[in-house]
């Protein structure tokens, strides 16, 4: 599933969705199905955590949060303190033309934007997404 990353050290203003893999989207279409069928991650962080244990503090790891379904993990981050942050998403072309590009339709009822896009060296051409909630 999805999780949200941290995008190096000092990252304040920016976070970035992570890890569009495996069976992601019958998980995310499970979740929107049903609500009620996502608890809390298995491992790693909570939304809620990964704030406070990771992005707050003013030197941070590397770090990101447990898998979540992407609809659930943009619920948790627009109901705390990261609704504002910078958020940026990447998909490889496999990811984005998968099932009649499921996810960048996903990611755009999210609010994120295609910004780019940039051939990769060690794989395929990847679409760069963008969400600013805290555009001045």
């Amino acid at each position: 599933m999805t999780r949200l990353a941290t995008m190096g050290t000092s990252s304040c203003a920016t976070i970035a969705i992570a890890h569009f893999k495996g069976n992601n989207k019958a998980l995310n279409d499970e979740y929107l199905a049903n609500p009620d069928s996502f608890g809390k991650p298995a491992d790693g962080y909570t939304v809620d955590d990964f704030y406070h244990k990771v992005l707050y503090p003013t030197s941070q790891p590397l770090g990101h949060t447990g898998e979540y379904p992407l609809r659930k993990l943009m619920e948790e981050i627009d109901a705390g303190p990261m609704k504002n942050k910078f958020i940026i998403a990447t998909l490889n072309a496999s990811q984005y033309n998968q099932d009649d590009e499921y996810w960048p339709k996903q990611l755009m009822e999210c609010g994120f934007e295609v910004i780019d896009k940039t051939n990769n060296a060690i794989g395929q051409l990847c679409y760069i997404f963008a969400r600013n909630k805290g555009r001045p």
